[in-house]
């Protein structure tokens, strides 16, 4: 469902919309906080890595915050 939902948003909004990046962001980080760290990766590399391709500063702040715990995890 979440999926779905994620690549209607996608379709719609492209991939750096603050939408996109949430329902993104909530389909990667459910498995890492469940202990597995790799499940989630294709989807970091679908919809998440432009974050860190990015300055800081130009992003709104939960897309900021994601990039920063993006950074954490050592994408």
């Amino acid at each position: 469902m979440f999926q779905q939902a994620l690549e209607t948003a996608h379709g719609i909004y492209g991939n750096q919309h603050l939408i996109t990046t949430q329902l993104a962001w909530g389909l990667f980080n459910t498995p890492q906080k469940l202990g597995d760290v790799t499940a989630g990766w294709d989807l970091f590399e679908r919809y998440l890595d432009w974050l860190l391709k990015r300055a800081p500063e130009t992003l709104p702040d939960f897309q900021r915050q994601v990039r920063e715990r993006l950074i954490v995890t050592g994408s």
